[in-house]
């Protein structure tokens, strides 16, 4: 059972789009459509995540997610501030956002990091 989990794990973050699709799939007819791309971002986000990191590391072997959440750590200070001064903060919908641009910067990320390791990678071995 264990060994399933673990493939299972490796799955999703090898192939992160995989969780995407199926939670999408499968809260569609419970959310319609916008609502199950939300939470589908919000659940998959974690695997692009990982996956966004372990690409870096194949890629160059200088691990680089810890410059990462520091680059998303500023982004929420900025939208903080920004929230700051246009009124009151709701915590849950920053939070929210915040959860959601991740997923778009990682997901962005994972697409050119996928298409830049194919190259890259390729070249070294002609």
């Amino acid at each position: 059972m264990s060994s399933l989990i673990a493939f299972l794990l490796a799955l999703f973050i090898f192939a992160p789009f995989l969780p995407f699709f199926a939670i999408f799939l499968a809260a569609k007819p419970f959310f319609g459509a916008e609502g199950s791309v939300k939470l589908a971002a919000d659940c998959s986000s974690v695997f692009f995540m990982l996956s966004v990191h372990f690409l870096l590391r194949e890629i160059w072997p200088n691990p680089f997610l810890f410059p990462a959440g520091i680059f998303l750590l500023f982004i929420s200070g900025g939208i903080y501030v920004y929230l700051k001064w246009n009124g009151e903060i709701p915590l849950g919908k920053l939070l929210r956002k915040i959860w959601r641009f991740g997923f778009l910067v990682f997901f962005a990320a994972y697409v050119l990091l996928v298409f830049f390791g194919l190259l890259y990678k390729g070249i070294a071995y002609i």
